[in-house]
């Protein structure tokens, strides 16, 4: 029976070593000193937010909120401490593919409010959903370098996997851990989303925090290409206007970063294998 009991013990060291190592800690830092607790500690937190980041949708309890409110309300707080810290609110160029969704949404929101095609509440619950993609995917990049990658591959996973199981057995499979489902007929999968819009945009979220990870050189190609590869297949499996206009603006981002950036001949091939996907993906959407 002891024997049993420090074998769990170890095995729960081991995941909770596995989820919460900060990868901003080094393996020559003193570990007694002051600076290796401070990241351990925003190492455990930012892993938790970064976590409840990538599955903002999903709930246990019932709530009116498409997008959970503790998640993000949390993840916003930690992020204006970092901001803070690093005094500055920098945030890179691909991510202005997600800024433009939120501003494209809010016309769209604007004009069915104005034409009387929505009410209000209704218009800026889906608004909020929108804003909350970028708002995430940009705490994802505050937050990334204190976190273990191996989170986000486990979230990508779990996304696919949801996506499996609601092609096998139906929509209504996912009913419990989401707030609503907003699919059937010509309308796509949604996975944990609740709507394939939101699916599609938060794949987009995705697919730029694994350029993030890849240029920090946390994993190699292979691993990088997998998992463009792993969220494209989903976005087509959303059949959503957004999603093909957000693999549009990704697309056209690789293409500039093509032609005007100095960049190795490996990555340059890299970037227009995936120009190349997305194009046959566009024909998979029609």
């Amino acid at each position: 029976e002891f024997g049993r009991v420090v074998y769990n013990n170890m095995i729960l060291k081991k995941i909770t070593a596995f989820l919460f190592k900060p990868l901003s800690v080094s393996s020559n830092e003193v570990h007694g000193s002051e600076k290796y607790w401070v990241n351990m500690n925003y190492g455990f937190i930012a892993t938790i937010i970064f976590l409840l980041s990538l599955f903002p949708y999903t709930s246990i309890i019932r709530t009116p909120f498409d997008t959970q409110p503790w998640a993000l309300i949390a993840a916003i707080i930690f992020a204006t401490v970092l901001i803070i810290k690093d005094k500055n609110i920098y945030f890179p160029r691909p991510l202005l593919i997600l800024l433009a969704i939120v501003f494209y949404s809010g016309i769209v929101c604007a004009i069915c409010i104005i034409t009387g095609k929505s009410y209000l509440l209704g218009a800026l619950r889906v608004y909020a959903d929108y804003v909350s993609v970028f708002t995430l995917a940009f705490i994802g990049y505050k937050t990334f370098a204190y976190v273990n990658v191996k989170v986000y591959f486990v979230a990508i996973g779990a996304w696919f996997l949801a996506l499996i199981s609601q092609f096998i057995f139906g929509a209504s499979i996912l009913v419990p851990l989401l707030p609503r489902i907003s699919t059937g007929g010509y309308r796509g999968f949604t996975s944990l989303a609740p709507e394939p819009a939101l699916y599609a945009a938060f794949c987009v979220a995705l697919l730029i925090l694994n350029e993030f990870f890849y240029k920090k050189e946390k994993y190699n190609y292979k691993l990088y290409l997998g998992i463009f590869l792993v969220l494209i297949l989903q976005i087509i499996f959303t059949y959503s206007g957004v999603g093909m206009m957000t693999l549009f603006l990704f697309a056209g981002a690789k293409f500039i970063q093509l032609i005007f950036f100095k960049e190795a001949n490996k990555e340059k091939i890299i970037s227009l294998f995936m120009i190349i996907v997305i194009i046959i993906s566009f024909g998979l959407f029609l």
